[in-house]
């Protein structure tokens, strides 16, 4: 077997029986479900013949569709309700199985290996305003590092400064980070680390001018507002702040111009095909799958994971169904890996 790749997407499976790892390379689409057809089968009572797919696009964006299941998918404990794109470090959640995205290093296809102060390392707590990031960065050749909501930026950047391998530019989401943002500043002074600070607001469309000096005075080197998902194609919203990244990686402050439009033109399309598209249900679905459980309607109650230790539902019978063999394992495809 190939040795995994460190700029793949990964998927981690974990159940109560056992954890296995599938690289999301051979295939651009993985249906997922109970059906021995689906690239990554789960024997799990709560799951769907076909439940969902995830599809990936240019290898490195992870989109998970929920395909109109019975029971539904949970995404960080929060019911999908249409096409989502994924972060690293996501959560998708099926009955009593998990599907842990990760994805923590994305470079450019022309020059995998790039030097540390033309890499940046990103903390987002939105997973389209940090695709956007991280296409916009790509177009410009810098590489990307992820990490998750509610990382010890402390422990982080002490680790990653012994280690001489903290990157040259730090883009933190202020909505991700746990603590005072103010007194982060004060810390990265005071240690005098390498890396420079971004700030960006994923939740506020504008950033007033004096909460932006404010920023620069605590030591970052700015704060930006989202960037708008509908005008992906104007560019004006785009360069301040990848000149402020340039700067920042200490590259020259040009941008590549036909770079950047060709990947704001893919993400307005993959943004636009997550948020309209209705799910595919493979042709061979069986038509009472959709009978096992009964939707909720919409005013019902929140949608909440079953714990672990809940009675499975009375399911109608399979062939398969009645082996439970197959019921205390996990199947999936050869690019499995332990």
């Amino acid at each position: 077997m190939d040795a995994p790749r460190p700029d793949a997407p990964r998927l981690i499976i974990k159940t109560p029986q056992e954890v296995k790892t599938v690289q999301l390379l051979e295939h651009k689409v993985w249906t997922i479900g109970r059906n021995r057809s689906n690239l990554i089968r789960i024997l799990d009572r709560f799951a769907s013949r076909f439940h969902g797919k995830l599809e990936i696009f240019e290898g490195r964006l992870c989109c998970y569709w929920d395909l109109n299941s019975s029971n539904g998918s949970l995404l960080n404990d929060q019911r999908i309700q249409s096409g989502v794109i994924l972060n690293h470090g996501d959560r998708i959640t099926i009955g009593s199985t998990e599907l842990l995205l990760k994805h923590r290093f994305v470079t450019t296809a022309s020059q995998p290996q790039l030097p540390v102060n033309q890499q940046v390392l990103m903390i987002h707590a939105s997973a389209v305003q940090g695709k956007i990031w991280q296409e916009i960065l790509l177009s410009q050749n810098i590489s990307v590092e992820w990490d998750c909501p509610g990382t010890d930026l402390q422990q982080l950047v002490n680790l990653r400064t012994t280690t001489h391998t903290l990157p040259g530019l730090l883009i933190l989401d202020v909505n991700a980070i746990a603590g005072d943002i103010s007194a982060l500043g004060h810390w990265c002074r005071t240690k005098v680390i390498e890396a420079q600070i971004l700030l960006i607001d994923s939740q506020r469309n504008t950033i007033p001018p004096e909460e932006q000096s404010q920023a620069k005075a605590n030591g970052f080197l700015d704060l930006y507002p989202a960037f708008s998902p509908r005008l992906l194609t104007q560019r004006a919203q785009f360069e301040p702040p990848l000149q402020t990244v340039l700067k920042g990686c200490g590259q020259p402050l040009t941008l590549n111009d036909d770079s950047l439009s060709k990947a704001l033109q893919a993400l307005s399309q993959l943004i636009n095909q997550t948020a309209h598209s209705i799910p595919h249900v493979p042709h061979d679905a069986e038509p009472h799958d959709a009978e096992l459980h009964k939707a909720e309607p919409h005013d019902a109650e929140p949608h909440k994971a079953e714990p672990r230790n809940a009675e499975p539902p009375e399911l109608e019978d399979d062939p398969w169904d009645q082996d439970p063999e197959e019921l205390t394992s996990l199947q999936v495809d050869s690019t499995l890996e332990r």
